[in-house]
């Protein structure tokens, strides 16, 4: 488990109880049954805040403080996945060995890990928990999953991992376990336009990459996000000279059909304006014509790094009435997060190794 800094809990007051039980989140079935326990039968029709206040002045225990905070729980967002190349040949034991040390290592932590192997990837997911201490006492502690693929390719491994901070740092611990595995330094190759400032051609990015993606066409573009970096303070920009100090940095248009729209045109005439993020629906142009709801973007907007990707849902073709593509969006099998995720992966390398040729 890793926590933030901040003070502990240790024990939750008769006043953390109170709190958690008058929030909207418990319902009246998990008050019942808190109640019942204690062999007491209260009504549906009892005030929340009277059951509350009674219940936080009885003895509580650490099963009662599970049930409370397993309904304050919120359910995590699905996270982005990101991709990195690492070029180190590597046996298959001495990968074998790196991936021990570091599910030994979480597991004494308190994380659960599972490996899973195929024939030319290995899968490490990992349940681990994060402590907050900004949010109430029994929302601190929240239980999140991650991922990390480690697929073979030609001298070294394609990495793919869940997108935050917690899984970047196990994938970081992962590869300076191999590299001392090796005893030889490996070089990582990620996909990023950091050195490459000039705005036209990061936006020219996320066009070709929607455009152009092997396998699929685009149906629609219905977000984009683009971004202006302040200027410095000692910039030979004046931020006071013509707009009275006002600077707008990022702005965000959703619709049908944005990338034609007048308004991002206009923005982007702005030679500071270029695209970070997008959002498009594209169309397998072989099988059945699904779509597939896919967003892209850049974590570090400023800097065009931490490049991360998500497959949202897809709207599948339905084989009962003539392959008619569903109006409604269903969760993304692991097939085609594979798919979709291996072709975003090379033409994204492709597009910024042609950037870095010109």
């Amino acid at each position: 488990m890793k926590n933030k800094s901040g003070p502990s809990l240790y024990y939750a007051s008769d006043k953390n109880i109170f709190d958690a039980l008058t929030r909207n989140r418990v319902n009246s079935e998990t008050m019942q049954d808190l109640f019942l326990k204690r062999n007491i039968i209260v009504s549906k029709k009892t005030d929340r805040e009277s059951l509350a206040e009674y219940f936080s002045r009885l003895p509580h225990d650490l099963n009662d403080h599970r049930s409370i905070a397993l309904c304050l729980d919120t359910v995590a967002r699905k996270e982005r996945l990101t991709s990195m190349e690492f070029s180190l040949p590597t046996t298959q034991g001495q990968l074998a060995k790196a991936i021990g040390v570091i599910k030994q290592g979480m597991e004494n932590s308190g994380d659960v890990v599972q490996i899973s192997r195929d024939v030319d990837r290995v899968r490490i997911n990992v349940k681990y928990s994060l402590i907050d201490y900004r949010k109430s006492e029994f929302s601190q502690v929240q239980a999140r999953d991650g991922v990390i693929e480690i697929i073979n390719i030609d001298g070294g491994f394609n990495i793919r991992s869940t997108q935050n901070e917690f899984i970047n740092a196990v994938r970081e611990d992962l590869i300076l376990e191999i590299e001392k595995e090796v005893s030889n330094k490996g070089t990582r190759h990620l996909i990023s336009l950091f050195d490459k400032t000039d705005p036209t051609q990061r936006s020219a990015f996320f066009y070709e990459l929607m455009q152009s993606l092997p396998g699929y066409t685009v149906k629609d573009v219905n977000e984009v996000y683009v971004y202006k970096a302040r200027p410095d303070a000692d910039s030979s920009e004046d931020d006071s000279s013509d707009d009275g100090g006002t600077h707008v940095e990022r702005v965000f248009l959703r619709g049908n059909g944005v990338t034609r729209s007048v308004q991002l045109r206009r923005l982007l005439s702005d030679d500071n304006y270029y695209i970070v993020r997008v959002g498009w629906l594209a169309v397998e142009k072989g099988g059945h014509g699904q779509r597939y709801e896919i967003e892209a973007r850049f974590e570090d907007a400023k800097n065009c790094t931490g490049f991360s990707f998500l497959l949202r849902g897809v709207y599948a073709a339905d084989p009962f009435k003539g392959y008619e593509i569903s109006a409604k969006r269903r969760s993304a099998t692991s097939g085609e997060i594979d798919e979709v995720s291996k072709a975003i992966e090379d033409h994204a390398k492709k597009l910024v190794n042609s950037l870095k040729d010109k």
